[in-house]
């Protein structure tokens, strides 16, 4: 007789273990932030964590321990998970449907007068692997989202930075690329901030 009670002992500490194991993991992948609404109302709560693909196209709130809520880019203006920051954005789709509208989450790289904003997604060419696609974004106060294309960047940038002569200088010289916006950006917002 003693031994079955050591068995569901046992049986009831395995069980009890797994549970706190399960739940933990399910947490494990949440992290504290908050949504901003359409409406501009903040939301506190635990937000999943993502890749990066994904992490643009949609963000799941924890409502309670077993409810969650997706939102989509047309639903918020923006989210932080953590440290990461992300923006909702429109803008309109290349190719034959210009009129089509592409509506995602921008990840936020520096603020400023200038901010710098990465959207990153997948694409699949002549049904090869997966690769990973990331671009690059730049915004001024009361412009149009600036695409940075990095064949075009020594013209385009040093034309885009062109009220702040020395750094234009450095981007069409070459001295000064699109891999390093953070200090392109982080040089421009210092130098022009009053």
């Amino acid at each position: 007789m003693k031994t079955s009670i050591t068995s569901r002992t046992l049986l009831f500490f395995v069980c009890v273990t797994m549970a706190s194991v399960s739940s933990f993991a399910k947490k494990d992948k949440f992290c504290d932030g908050y949504i901003i609404t359409v409406k501009g109302d903040t939301i506190h709560g635990a937000l999943q964590f993502y890749d990066w693909e994904t992490s643009c196209k949609k963000v799941t709130l924890m409502m309670d321990s077993t409810t969650t809520r997706d939102y989509k880019p047309a639903q918020l203006n923006g989210y932080q998970r953590g440290e990461e920051r992300f923006i909702a954005c429109s803008f309109k789709k290349g190719g034959d449907a210009p009129e089509q509208v592409n509506q995602v989450f921008l990840k936020v790289i520096r603020e400023g007068i200038v901010s710098y904003y990465e959207h990153t997604y997948i694409v699949y060419l002549n049904n090869a692997n997966p690769s990973y696609v990331k671009d690059r974004y730049l915004l001024r106060n009361g412009e149009e989202l600036f695409k940075v294309r990095p064949l075009k960047f020594r013209k385009e940038g040093s034309q885009y930075f062109s009220d702040y002569p020395q750094l234009a200088q450095m981007i069409s010289s070459t001295k000064l690329i699109h891999t390093q916006l953070d200090y392109i950006v982080d040089q421009y917002n210092k130098k022009m901030t009053p």
